[in-house]
């Protein structure tokens, strides 16, 4: 229905707003290897959680946990692009940007793919279909394991609660 897509777009996107500026911060502050072992480890918690909500068929749960995957996601790009040059040598940056790049899109592509494939092969059972999801979210887990470990920058910048101000500022310092 126009409304469910309507609703499941706003759930998707405001995170993403909300979130992904104070994210960049966290990113700046923290070691971005334990950063993204822990949004791994919470990926995988709420897709057992989106088991357990189309197990009792509930449509506030998922938009919830829709909410909450955004977020994670929201949360997990700054660490997920940042940390490559502290992983690789400096003339290895371009390849390995380009890299890290052409597999979050091959896993959007795959992504959208399997969605509508495994609710047809499963014959519309969603719980099922989001089991493999856990078990991609699992195996996504456990690759972050293996991640170098990053020093901390302790950055001083602080977050701003004002997300519309950061977009703002982003806008005019990218106009220049």
């Amino acid at each position: 229905s126009p409304l469910i897509l309507t609703w499941v777009g706003i759930v998707y996107v405001l995170p993403f707003l909300l979130f992904s500026s104070g994210a960049g911060v966290l990113a700046d502050r923290h070691s971005k290897q334990r950063m993204i072992i822990l949004l791994k480890f919470t990926e995988v918690l709420i897709m057992l959680l989106g088991v357990v909500a189309f197990l009792f068929k509930s449509d506030w749960a998922s938009y919830t946990l829709l909410f909450l995957l955004s977020m994670q996601s929201a949360f997990f790009g700054p660490p997920k692009y940042s940390v490559i040059p502290e992983l690789v040598k400096q003339g290895d940056i371009p390849k390995a940007n380009g890299l890290i790049t052409a597999f979050t899109y091959f896993g959007i592509i795959v992504g959208t793919f399997l969605a509508s494939f495994l609710t047809q092969t499963t014959g519309k059972n969603f719980p099922l279909a989001a089991g493999i999801g856990v078990l991609i979210a699992l195996f996504g887990f456990i690759a972050s394991a293996f991640i170098p470990y990053t020093e901390p920058k302790h950055s001083k910048k602080r977050i701003n609660p004002f997300f519309i101000c950061e977009i703002y500022k982003s806008l005019q310092f990218a106009a220049k």
